[in-house]
């Protein structure tokens, strides 16, 4: 048997699933979720203090995109990154990959089934998002019209490659580990605590070799170049009104003068080319394994 249609690998990996309780789980919560907590913020966020926005800017086109965006963000990592995670170290825990390959599976089969996992998680994120965005903001905008709800500065491919470079990553972690509970904990702990130590080592080497400026690409970091694509509303405005001041002469940069948040280019360009890192990464760990 040889199989190799994505499509094909893909409806059996669905199938292979459906009656998987925890993946069927995070699966459901983490679509639902998304309109859930975009409206739920709205009575728990009091409106901001001057200068900043008032909280209608979170509902309402073209601004809804950013902040809905960010939202997101962290639901794909959890949610659809743990999706991934369960997968693939289901298959080594109930021995079914080992099946697959016994049943006609080769090794190409068995890793562009994973792979056609990630790209379609990815792809159903994105139109989830897409359709809360349109939806939520279409009820709170006074006057809707189609080139204002798509004045988005690109944020729907600017969302599919965050969520490509998280669930890429996912499924690095756990053809690495194999077991679902290490493989989750080292996907939070890399995110939440690793990453953040690496860039603080970095930048610590970088102050005592006396290279402020290098300190920039601690920034450079694989989750945080996926987060950058959909990163926190305010910090874009705050970012945007020190470059501004600062473009005026009239605000001093101090000892820092890069950019705490990493423009859309550089973030696009590093999420595409971590991402291609993760996939080779993840073949070659696997076509090196005993299975």
């Amino acid at each position: 048997m040889h199989l190799s249609n994505p499509l094909t690998l893909l409806k059996i990996e669905i199938e292979k699933f459906r009656s998987y309780t925890v993946i069927q789980f995070l699966f459901w919560v983490g679509i639902l979720l998304f309109p859930i907590v975009l409206l739920a913020a709205q009575g728990m966020v009091n409106d901001l203090p001057p200068p900043l926005p008032g909280t209608s800017i979170m509902y309402e086109f073209p601004t809804i995109w950013d902040y809905m965006g960010y939202m997101g963000n962290w639901l794909v990592w959890f949610f659809f990154g743990c999706v991934i995670i369960f997968t693939i170290t289901s298959e080594v825990t109930f021995r079914t990959e080992r099946q697959n390959i016994i049943n006609g599976y080769t090794r190409k089969d068995y890793f562009i089934a994973k792979l056609a996992n990630v790209v379609a998680l990815s792809t159903l994120a994105t139109v989830v998002y897409v359709l809360t965005v349109v939806i939520v903001g279409s009820i709170y905008t006074d006057d809707v019209y189609l080139s204002l709800i798509f004045d988005n500065n690109w944020a729907i491919p600017r969302f599919f490659l965050m969520s490509l470079g998280y669930l890429s990553f996912a499924a690095l972690v756990a053809t690495v580990f194999r077991k679902n509970g290490l493989a989750v904990f080292f996907y939070m702990a890399y995110a939440l605590v690793f990453e953040y130590i690496l860039r603080g080592l970095y930048m610590g080497l970088c102050f005592k070799m006396d290279w402020p400026d290098g300190m920039q690409f601690s920034f450079w970091t694989p989750l945080n170049a996926m987060e950058d694509n959909m990163p926190f509303p305010l910090l874009k405005l705050q970012q945007f009104a020190q470059q501004v001041a600062s473009d005026a002469g009239s605000a001093d940069d101090g000892p820092f003068k890069f950019r705490v948040l990493l423009d859309a280019g550089t973030s696009a360009i590093l999420s595409i080319v971590y991402i291609g890192l993760f996939i080779f990464l993840t073949f070659r760990s696997f076509a090196k394994r005993d299975v």
